[in-house]
């Protein structure tokens, strides 16, 4: 049995997330690794029209692309009014993933979830989110978002960051023989058939069986 890929919670018939980043006015994506074959997914519709980009984004672990942030520094250059890019510091680790759409009606919806900006994050790998529209939410989010430490992406960010990022990629390529290994012992994973939901929560009940073990004063709990 295949395992399903992705899972958005809350997610309406007919909603088209890369229509919506086509058509928004502001854009604000909160994510803590991004490489090339995620931000090509992207790129067309973030950069079509006028709308406003602001991205945070992480470099914890070396994963991020440098290549996409000289990219994003060249684009920040062009488009010093639409496009800004700010890099989150390394101590906490960066792990966010979120991204901010604000429709042309002024209306604001977001995904919060676990993928990253990668073709895994977006497509490929198994990933689950939540789909938030409702104003109170949005709004806690675009103030936690206003309250997150980071600098603007620099040139010398980049630079420092690139040998990082290098060492990195070569421990990973060392590391195939390995994680094949322990691919193979877990290639005959099922789908669990052994869940059951929840009985609903019955107050009255509960008193009643916790009367029998815990005690007040006056020898009952009290509701």
């Amino acid at each position: 049995m295949n395992t399903p890929v992705a899972k958005i919670i809350g997610l309406r018939d007919g909603f088209d997330l890369i229509e919506s980043i086509r058509m928004a006015q502001t854009i604000e994506i909160i994510v803590a690794f991004a490489k090339r074959s995620g931000w090509m997914q992207l790129r067309d519709a973030l950069l079509t029209g006028q709308k406003r980009i602001n991205i945070v984004v992480g470099l914890n672990f070396g994963i991020t692309d440098p290549d996409v942030l000289s990219e994003w520094l060249a684009l920040q250059e062009s488009r010093p009014n639409r496009f800004r890019v700010r890099v989150a510091p390394l101590d906490p680790v960066f792990h966010p993933k979120v991204i901010l759409v604000r429709r042309s009606n002024g209306d604001w919806f977001s995904i919060i979830g676990s993928g990253n900006l990668t073709s895994g994050g977006l497509s490929a790998n198994v990933e689950c989110g939540v789909l938030l529209e409702r104003r109170a939410e949005v709004e806690e989010l675009i103030k936690w978002k206003a309250g997150l430490s980071s600098v603007p992406l620099t040139d010398e960010i980049i630079k420092t960051y690139r040998p990082l990022y290098d060492i990195t990629q070569r421990v990973t390529w060392s590391s195939e023989g390995r994680a094949s290994k322990l691919k193979a012992l877990l290639i005959d994973a099922k789908i669990s058939g052994d869940f059951t939901e929840a009985p609903p929560w019955n107050s009255d009940l509960f008193i009643s069986d916790m009367n029998r073990f815990v005690a007040t004063l006056k020898g009952q709990v009290k509701r």
